[in-house]
């Protein structure tokens, strides 16, 4: 019943251009099902594939940005994505962003102790199975925040998550906290709430270095620092 609740509300989302539309939902054989939309593009990953190197700056916190468009009114529909992940949210051909797969939604309401994990991606509530909320969402939007400015997800030394500051030199200050208070380990010290991590990005986007591009591949194939047009 619960699954049928979800598909429901997210039902109620279509309208969002940044969400994957439900066509159609139904009960058979004591099975809950429903149908998503065909969405024609590629994933984040696959993009990212052709990539290896980052995004520029721009291109990177602008997908960022119509990625926490599209979860804040999942979040204000009662629901957690709980599998954000560059594999889960797709650049159409046109270029925009939707999110996909919300097969491990859950209720906002929910304290679920089920224990679920999807590599750097995931908060370490939500590898221990404790209360999860908005926040854990946009750990994971700050973990593909990395992905595409580095061209690759960040490393947990010793449990503790990467530092975008030394990934990438060049950046300005605003992006740097930005990703920190993102992924912050304890949920407390993270945003709370998609329109504000939302605003701090926006923020953040007309500060950046004018002319900054994508970082430049050094002689050893590996991305170096960021490159300025001109």
């Amino acid at each position: 019943r619960n699954f049928i609740e979800e598909a429901r509300r997210l039902f109620d989302l279509t309208a969002h251009p940044g969400v994957v539309n439900v066509i159609e939902q139904f009960e058979e054989n004591n099975t809950a099902y429903f149908a998503m939309e065909y969405i024609d593009g590629e994933t984040l990953k696959e993009y990212m594939r052709r990539n290896p190197q980052g995004l520029a700056p721009k291109e990177a916190m602008q997908i960022i940005a119509e990625v926490l468009q599209a979860l804040s009114p999942v979040h204000a529909a009662g629901l957690l994505h709980r599998d954000i992940s560059a594999d889960n949210i797709m650049r159409t051909k046109q270029g925009s962003i939707k999110l996909i797969d919300f097969g491990s939604a859950r209720d906002t309401q929910q304290n679920s102790k089920t224990v679920f994990t999807k590599g750097v991606y995931t908060a370490p509530e939500q590898k221990l199975g404790d209360k999860q909320r908005s926040c854990t969402d946009l750990y994971a939007v700050g973990v593909v925040m990395f992905l595409l400015l580095v061209g690759r997800v960040p490393s947990l030394p010793d449990g503790h998550m990467e530092s975008l500051r030394n990934a990438y030199k060049g950046l300005n200050e605003e992006t740097y906290r930005l990703f920190e208070i993102a992924t912050a380990m304890n949920p407390n010290y993270r945003y709370q709430r998609a329109e504000d991590m939302l605003a701090d990005l926006e923020r953040a986007m007309h500060t950046l270095p004018r002319g900054l591009k994508a970082r430049k591949k050094n002689k050893s194939g590996k991305a170096g620092k960021a490159g300025k047009s001109g």
